[in-house]
């Protein structure tokens, strides 16, 4: 990270969002309905889909530091699934998507 404590706190909540995906306790898999939701994405695709809307809606809504997500798009332009995965949040829109899982 070589002092880049923004981007360091981006990746840890990145990879905190993939864990708390997988271990929760309502027994859901969310990363069996969010390939359901997304059948033409492959699987990294869609299961980021769902990682960037919940990173999106934490920086944006809960830490209130939405510059913290452009950075984080702008990171992702050479990793074409992440880039997918973020064109598909900003068409969607990260609050419908996670209404969408909710369900």
């Amino acid at each position: 990270m070589k002092g880049d404590s923004d981007k360091f706190i981006r990746l840890l909540n990145h990879e905190l969002i993939h864990k708390l995906c997988a271990d929760n306790t309502t027994g859901i898999n969310w990363h069996f309905k969010i390939q359901k939701m997304f059948k033409k994405e492959n699987f990294q695709t869609a299961n980021h889909v769902m990682v960037q809307a919940i990173f999106e809606a934490l920086f944006t809504d809960i830490l209130k530091k939405p510059k913290e997500v452009v950075r984080d798009i702008k990171e992702c332009q050479d990793m074409p699934n992440y880039k997918r995965a973020w064109e598909i949040v900003k068409e969607e829109g990260y609050k419908n998507i996670i209404a969408k899982l909710k369900f």
